[in-house]
């Protein structure tokens, strides 16, 4: 899954100064629990958040389980 804007980026901030807002925090901590991946490419022409590695299969009643990827 992948998510962009076209936006002026995340401002380039390293170090003891990052900060990272809720929105980050609460996909990094999702991206954790489903054991997936998420990249954040920033730039110029906007910010791509893209998450990668979970692999969902269908069960009955509707629900959803997480296979190992």
């Amino acid at each position: 899954m992948a998510v962009s804007d076209n936006g002026l980026g995340k401002p380039d901030v390293v170090g003891s100064n990052a900060k990272s807002g809720l929105g980050t925090n609460l996909v990094q901590a999702l991206t954790r629990q489903l054991d997936a991946v998420v990249d954040i490419v920033s730039g110029m022409h906007g910010t791509v958040v893209s998450v990668t590695h979970a692999t969902f299969e269908a069960k009955a009643h509707g629900t959803n389980r997480l296979l190992p990827g």
